[in-house]
């Protein structure tokens, strides 16, 4: 009967030993995703919980990390004829619209003179392609994808 018992005390330990998620007093990271329409990351939020047992003082740092200010929308993507970029809080700021290969190579650029822009890839080859808006500082990429 003893055999049994200290069989059956065994086990739960056991178990909760394989519940524990890490360190004792180790901050836990949670990491969340934000994304816009068009399903491109626009912001990363790590926030660090302290077990109430720690000794350590900070409770809950928050890091925000914004990848642009600006809402960009690319449409239609896959893209045949023209691509429509809108670009919304748009306050007149210098920029440009850049296009590139994947290999690198520039094909086109073109200024950016109000918040709506038409990037025209009739002419272009089937394939991935890479666009990159820059406002002021700011440069965000995106990919599209001429098909047939």
């Amino acid at each position: 009967m003893s055999k049994i018992i200290y069989i059956l005390l065994f086990i739960v330990s056991l178990q909760s030993f394989a519940q524990q998620k890490g360190p004792i007093n180790q901050p836990e990271r949670i990491v969340n995703y934000y994304y816009d329409n068009a399903g491109n990351r626009i912001m990363r939020k790590s926030i660090y919980i302290i077990p109430p047992q720690s000794n350590l003082k900070l409770q809950i740092d928050t890091l925000e990390e914004q990848i642009a200010e600006k809402n960009i929308l690319l449409y239609p993507n896959p893209v045949k004829q023209k691509l429509n970029i809108v670009i919304e809080n748009y306050e007149n700021e210098q920029g440009t619209v850049s296009v590139y290969a994947l290999n690198g190579t520039l094909i086109k650029t073109k200024g950016i003179s109000s918040n709506k822009i038409k990037i025209d890839f009739s002419n272009q080859v089937y394939g991935t392609y890479i666009v990159k808006i820059k406002i002021a500082d700011k440069t965000k990429e995106y990919t599209v994808i001429k098909k047939y």
